[in-house]
């Protein structure tokens, strides 16, 4: 471990093609029964370096909740950064997977390659999101986006049925867009690919495997409403489970080792 835990890591992160590489194939369809080895691979993952793990996710949540509470540049800031965490904890998963110790300092990997892609990355799904929930929900999406959430909830007390709809639909067309970023960010970070690329590729994946993620859903679902029950703390614990288990599904359906 570095004298600085904070300190951005040197992460071996190789390009495609590069001697001891991983090779990026498929993406390939797997077994129905993965969508729970992607969950129990990503507690591995975390058993392994539970502390660091651990220590990473509060630093990060600090993080986030400082920038939020900054108006307007904080807010930018974390609509800017979103996917460049999410690619650092990619970056700190490859590096345990090659028999290295995850440090805090993976936390900060994606601000050191690849940063411009992951930033567009995240302005890009953040802009499309927006879109697409004012053009399906109108005036409450506005209020919400504006931030006005009184506005938002009077017009939800009004006509709740005509929010409920436009939600639902929201949800459905947020589907194609979750599984087109879901991979992105390693594929950015760990294969250099472009953002077109990465997009494409992670929605394949998903695509080609949707029902090994139906039941990495629901099993998700289950451990996230007993991780909540000790006054939320299992999310310690099944927070870089989920995130780990990213890595794990992406080394699944894309990598030959």
């Amino acid at each position: 471990m570095s004298e600085n835990p904070y300190q951005t890591p040197d992460a071996d992160i190789e390009q495609p093609g590069a001697k001891g590489a991983f090779r990026l194939v498929g993406p390939r369809g797997v077994s129905v029964g993965n969508g729970w080895s992607w969950i129990s691979g990503g507690f591995d993952f975390f058993k392994k370096s539970w502390l660091n793990w651990i220590l990473t996710i509060i630093v990060w949540f600090i993080l986030m909740l400082v920038a939020n509470f900054v108006p307007i540049i904080g807010q930018i800031f974390v609509m800017l950064t979103t996917y460049v965490w999410i690619a650092g904890y990619m970056a700190g998963c490859r590096a345990q997977d090659e028999g290295k110790p995850f440090e805090i300092s993976y936390l900060f990997a994606g601000f050191s390659h690849n940063t411009g892609k992951l930033i567009l990355l995240s302005v890009a799904m953040a802009v499309i999101s927006v879109i697409v929930m004012l053009i399906v929900m109108g005036p409450i999406a506005l209020s919400l986006v504006m931030g006005d959430d009184a506005a938002a909830s009077q017009s939800i007390e009004t006509d709740p049925l005509g929010f409920l709809l436009p939600f639902l639909f929201v949800m459905l067309l947020m589907i194609p867009l979750a599984m087109a970023i879901w991979f992105a960010p390693a594929l950015i970070i760990l294969n250099n690919l472009s953002i077109p690329e990465a997009l494409k590729m992670s929605f394949m994946g998903c695509l080609k495997n949707i029902v090994p993620f139906l039941i990495y859903g629901i099993i998700a679902l289950i451990l996230y409403i007993l991780a909540v029950i000790p006054i939320g703390l299992g999310l310690l614990v099944l927070g870089p489970t989920m995130i780990a288990s990213i890595y794990v599904s992406y080394k699944d359906i894309f990598i030959e080792d």
